[in-house]
């Protein structure tokens, strides 16, 4: 080949070279995969602060300079707060962050999302734009949980059944499926000192997301159960959920319990209970207390009608559990009181554990007898045998005078 062919060939080279050259882009640029975000478990409904780390390669591309960065997303699900950042001067080899921040909305479904994100600068080889694709993993919120909880009866008692009923609620967006709720005494394996008297587990259901669902377990503590606060929890779950457990503590109240153990009476100056018009006698009231709680300022009172009379009203005190008091009542049945059955309600009254006033009642029944006629028959016959005798003295003075009389007169003849 001569020279001139030569020099024309080694001419095209350079033009091809030079034309390959100017159609290509030198990017200076690249962006991690891996984003970070807050919170790093990002539900609907949630703030997001999304973190992007633009790096300068370290090959010879050289330094990016007025770097901005932008991410897209559909604003049907995502709500835009900043979208747009400012980066500035990247050196090669060195690393910026770039930040945005945007709303999951509440009817995002849960899934894995691509959010593009444009990069616009400039290097030493003119103006770039690339776009980089970035995930962003919104989870499914299974979040359940004991939005309030009551019993009934509203205070629960040694000895006594009683509800309690809980809320259950879906706090989340996302439905909670196969849900259920299951009742554990906290500090033992047991429900002792209580009796279970519904199961301890129970299936809700499906839950929608912010609505709830109740739930109730039957329990009764045992008569013989020390008042005092226990402690139980309530595990929730739900399909492909974590338990959940929510704590709950109450207070169990005992009451006093007074009862009438025996009413007794006495009659003054003599024994056995015939009791007669003018008699005098006592009622004696024995109570006990066998709850589990003092009885306070215990007062008993006795009516009945006005043909007994007396003190019908009498203090004891406190009668402290398993323990006893008595009432006395001094009384007196009225000469003019009809014979036959006196009706009388005996009443107690206490102040129980709650500061509030108890009462009960005892009907009680005094039997007042007839006078004695037979001492009435005594005393009658007894004074016939006076009159008798008084009779029979007058008698007997008056023909001793007139027979006195009859001698001095046949004497003067």
């Amino acid at each position: 080949m001569d020279c001139s062919k030569k020099a024309l060939l080694l001419i095209s080279l350079l033009i091809f070279s030079v034309s390959v050259s100017a159609a290509q882009t030198y990017y200076t640029l690249q962006v991690n995969p891996n984003p970070s975000y807050s919170p790093s478990n990002p539900f609907p409904g949630d703030d997001i602060v999304y973190y992007v780390k633009i790096e300068g390669k370290t090959s010879s591309s050289g330094d990016a300079f007025d770097v901005n960065a932008e991410i897209s997303f559909n604003e049907a699900l995502f709500e835009p707060v900043k979208a747009i950042n400012y980066v500035g001067r990247i050196n090669q080899g060195n690393s910026k962050q770039a930040v945005f921040n945007f709303r999951v909305k509440d009817e995002t479904p849960a899934g894995l999302y691509i959010f593009p994100v444009k990069l616009s600068y400039a290097n030493k080889f003119g103006s770039v734009t690339e776009t980089f694709d970035l995930n962003f993993l919104v989870k499914q919120c299974f979040s359940l949980d004991v939005s309030s909880f009551k019993f009934s009866p509203l205070q629960p008692y040694a000895g006594e059944k009683f509800d309690l009923i809980a809320d259950v609620s879906n706090t989340c967006s996302g439905m909670a499926r196969s849900a259920g709720a299951e009742l554990k005494k906290s500090d033992s394996t047991s429900f002792d000192p209580f009796v279970l008297l519904s199961p301890n587990t129970v299936k809700i259901g499906d839950i929608l997301p912010g609505l709830s669902k109740t739930v109730t377990f039957s329990l009764m503590p045992i008569s013989d159960a020390e008042p005092g606060v226990y402690n139980f929890n309530i595990d929730l779950n739900c399909y492909d959920c974590t338990t959940k457990t929510s704590k709950i503590s109450f207070e169990v109240l005992s009451r006093p319990a007074v009862i009438f153990s025996g009413i007794d009476l006495s009659i003054e100056g003599r024994d056995g209970a015939y009791i007669l018009p003018g008699d005098s006698f006592s009622v004696s009231v024995q109570l006990d207390n066998i709850g589990k709680e003092q009885a306070k300022a215990v007062k008993v009172y006795m009516i009945v009608d006005d043909g007994i009379t007396g003190v019908k009203e009498a203090f004891v005190g406190n009668i402290d559990k398993d323990d006893s008091g008595a009432a006395i009542f001094d009384l007196v049945v009225q000469p003019t009181a009809t014979s036959g059955v006196h009706n009388a309600v005996i009443t107690v009254e206490y102040i129980d554990e709650t500061g509030a006033k108890k009462e009960i009642a005892e009907n009680y029944e005094i039997y007042v007898n007839q006078g004695d006629i037979f001492p009435l028959i005594i005393s009658l016959i007894f004074l016939l045998i006076m009159l008798a005798i008084v009779l029979g003295i007058a008698y007997f003075i008056v023909r001793m005078v007139l027979r006195q009389r009859q001698l001095k007169n046949s004497g003067m003849k």
